[in-house]
């Protein structure tokens, strides 16, 4: 009888030191879960202090919950399921929506890390089912702010904004104003790409009764939608939204640099431009060598009338677009082999040979249209290079028969002229090996044909400024007014025409459209001699 006891004695302790280990571990976690958003760094050292070895199933699962939040708040990006999944397992069949509303969130968050954003997305789908239930509404509008930005990923706007009305709705509950900011700015920018400004306008409004309760990131964020708005051709004074902004109580780290370029650019101070966009690079607001910055130097430098080096920009420029349609090339083909292969594991063994045959068929078709790229690649570079070597003789028969061309003008077709040679010299042999290199180098060249008009233009407005406001009170933009500075300079309608859109039909039109903008009539002089005798009267 006293082993029998004993026995029920040691029982009894065992099981109470389990039950007393237990009701720790919850504690613990309780009390993690209680500071993850106020004080993540000692949830996450609560954490790391748990044996998780002898944690039971529903203990590991809040724990590996736990942990994913921790870390994705000290900006941890997990590539690996590995620590969420005893999470996604458990709450799968238990827990409450709040805890099945997280588990679908960070899974999400970890698929978006390793680049499986439509895996991502169809998560957050299907895990919004729980919002509906859940009571943490401060988690609940952050979900809906991530679904929005998946969306916007995938420029579907409509469900975008959807999404992001739905996080303002959830914020507003528990005046969590954080996220309130961060949705409304959302709105904001989402109506605007659906040119609902006036929507876009009200929800930038709204950000102003919680002034005081955000931080200076979301305030930068509002001027930036603001002054971008202004900047697209809207009701806004650009002057004073930036003299309020760089008033404002914000922190001069977070003011929004890189619209202030787009403002001074917009203004044609360059050198206010460059110093923003060395600002924005300082504070980490853009990458030097990203295609946002490349194609801001680009227009600063041209600005600035130092072409050659606007054209080494606009060069990288489309290097760096090139790169980012490859990557997203690269992202739908990954994503695409993904499908087809969750959907063979699906399709029954009598499907299978069809399904081969498809397959088969989809490869020729990728083939096909690849040998279709190249052949067109080939016949875009002779072309192009056909269109250099033709631009590079009218204009070097222009300085050697012009008669109106200035010393400026001279510097300034000599040094297109140098250009055409490098590439036409140097690049001659990347017609044989066709490839997104040789096409960029020579397609930029000739793209950068409006680019050498605008700056003719800009060169006759420093040397005959009073002909050129003439030209403008017509009504004439900057690059009809290089082009009818082609006529002064020693061209032709019939030169013009080729040299500008190689299509004389459409350069035709462009000349009529002028001749209406002076108010000539159909036959009234043509468009070269009233041009001509219009400058002479300014001489």
């Amino acid at each position: 009888m006293k082993k029998i006891h004993l026995f029920i004695l040691a029982f009894i302790l065992l099981a109470t030191s389990c039950q007393r280990s237990s009701s720790g571990v919850d504690e613990a976690l309780s009390e993690a879960a209680a500071l993850m958003e106020g004080n993540h760094e000692q949830a996450y050292t609560i954490l790391e202090s748990l044996d998780t070895v002898a944690l039971n199933r529903r203990d590991a699962a809040r724990y590996s919950l736990l942990k994913s939040m921790a870390l994705d708040k000290k900006y941890i990006d997990l590539t690996t399921d590995s620590l969420i999944a005893p999470a996604v397992k458990y709450y799968a069949h238990h827990g409450s929506a709040d805890d099945k509303l997280k588990t679908a969130y960070y899974h999400a968050r970890i698929l978006e890390n390793t680049g499986e954003s439509d895996s991502a997305l169809d998560m957050i789908i299907r895990g919004e089912q729980f919002t509906k239930k859940a009571e943490d509404h401060l988690f609940a509008g952050r979900y809906y702010i991530k679904k929005s930005q998946l969306y916007s990923d995938k420029f579907e706007w409509d469900k975008a904004l959807n999404a992001s009305l739905a996080a303002e709705q959830h914020s507003r509950m528990v005046d969590d104003y954080r996220g309130l900011a961060t949705a409304l700015l959302s709105c904001s920018s989402n109506s605007k790409i659906l040119h609902k400004d006036d929507s876009a306008y009200y929800y930038l409004s709204q950000i102003k009764p919680i002034w005081n309760k955000i931080n200076d990131f979301r305030k930068a964020q509002y001027y930036r939608n603001l002054l971008t708005f202004s900047l697209l051709g809207s009701k806004s004074d650009a002057d004073s939204i930036y003299n309020e902004c760089v008033a404002s109580d914000i922190n001069i780290s977070n003011l929004p640099y890189l619209v202030f370029t787009d403002y001074f650019i917009s203004k044609g101070n360059s050198e206010a431009a460059m110093e923003t966009l060395t600002a924005s690079i300082s504070y980490g607001q853009v990458e030097p060598g990203s295609k946002e910055y490349e194609l801001r130097r680009y227009k600063i430098e041209a600005l600035a009338g130092d072409y050659q080096a606007a054209y080494e920009t606009m060069s990288r420029y489309y290097e760096r677009i090139e790169e980012y349609e490859h990557g997203i090339l690269t992202s739908d083909t990954r994503i695409l082999e993904e499908r087809i292969n969750a959907a063979r594991k699906e399709i029954a063994a009598k499907y299978r040979f069809w399904t081969s045959m498809v397959l088969l068929i989809v490869i020729a078709m990728l083939a096909f249209a690849i040998i279709l790229r190249l052949i067109k690649q080939q016949r875009t570079v002779h072309q192009a290079l056909d269109n250099a070597l033709i631009e590079k003789q009218q204009l070097e028969a222009l300085l050697e028969n012009g008669t109106q061309i200035s010393e400026d003008m001279t510097d300034l077709l000599s040094d297109r002229i140098k250009a055409l040679n490098e590439v036409i010299i140097g690049r001659l042999t990347l017609s044989k090996n066709i490839g997104n290199d040789s096409t960029a180098i020579i397609d930029s060249l000739t793209d950068d044909r409006n680019g050498f008009i605008l700056g003719i233009a800009m060169q006759y407005s420093l040397s005959h400024p009073a002909f050129v406001k003439h030209l403008k009170s017509f009504g004439l933009s900057n690059w009809e007014i290089g082009y009818c500075c082609l006529f002064i300079i020693g061209m032709t309608g019939k030169d013009i025409a080729g040299y500008v859109l190689s299509s004389s039909t459409t350069a035709y039109g462009i000349a009529s459209k002028i001749r209406q903008k002076f108010g000539l009539g159909p036959r009234d002089t043509n468009l070269s001699k009233y041009v001509k005798e219009t400058f002479q009267t300014f001489q």
